[in-house]
């Protein structure tokens, strides 16, 4: 076994990576320990790190990832608080991207704001790195004051039950991506936990995007072979692993939700 493969075998989680790996001469290798440790004066601490899967041995430790930074001063109330997600790649296959998160404590469920706040990504080989870096961030914290206010919007609209049933249909077609959507049962959102009983619209968006990212919604759909000929399928949803569609799902749920009060 040769170093690199002992390197990759034993520090798995790639924020520890020290290099990167299968890029261009032009690619700037943003290290996330870096990143980590430029937003601590800001104030900002780590709190959580997801990556995703490789099958590629030589990948590892290299892969996407996302790190979830939290501030003291960043609290919506008792129960929510902001977040900054920024994603990173230490493989060349996606730019710096960075987004606005809400976390809600009761259910440790993590949100993620649409894109009416902003769409924040620097290229691995941006001349000027860092100063972009720095402007992004101030962009960012410009817009999360409006997250909050969103928030506390949204605790306080009490959709009607039309609405309620428009989020979980639009939420459930959003999941399948399939347009040919007959039903699904409606009972898989119902409430898990007592404080999600509340029919305020936060509370309601918190249940359907749970229940989409956690899987095991039964739904209908009709297929149509290449003679045209259709036939009805049960299916059931899985549960979200791919970083890149927790992301996407997040924020059209997201901007879905917001349209209601916007």
């Amino acid at each position: 076994m040769n170093i690199l493969q002992s390197y990759v075998l034993t520090e798995k989680n790639p924020i520890n990576a020290k290099t990167s790996i299968g890029t261009s001469k032009r690619y700037n290798f943003a290290n996330s320990q870096n990143i980590i440790d430029r937003l601590k004066i800001d104030g900002f601490n780590l709190v959580g790190t997801s990556y995703a899967k490789t099958k590629k041995t030589e990948y590892q430790g290299y892969q996407k990832h996302i790190m979830i930074f939290e501030k003291p001063d960043l609290k919506i109330d008792d129960n929510n608080t902001l977040q900054l997600l920024v994603t990173n790649s230490h493989k060349g296959d996606c730019a710096l991207k960075f987004d606005i998160g809400v976390f809600r404590a009761i259910c440790a469920n993590g949100l993620v704001a649409g894109d009416n706040y902003g769409k924040w990504s620097i290229r691995h080989d941006a001349p000027l790195f860092v100063e972009k870096f720095d402007n992004t961030l101030t962009e960012i914290y410009e817009k999360m004051p409006l997250v909050a206010s969103m928030v506390k919007r949204m605790k306080e609209y009490k959709p009607t039950l039309e609405e309620i049933e428009y989020l979980k249909e639009t939420a459930v077609k959003l999941r399948v991506n399939n347009d040919n959507l007959l039903t699904f049962e409606g009972r898989s959102f119902n409430p898990r936990r007592f404080e999600d009983q509340k029919q305020d619209l936060y509370t309601v968006f918190n249940r359907i995007q749970e229940t989409v990212m956690r899987g095991g919604i039964k739904y209908k759909f009709m297929k149509v072979d290449e003679d045209g000929i259709k036939t009805i399928k049960n299916m059931t949803t899985s549960a979200v692993k791919s970083l890149d569609l927790k992301r996407e799902l997040n924020k059209a749920l997201w901007n879905l939700t917001e349209a209601l009060v916007a």
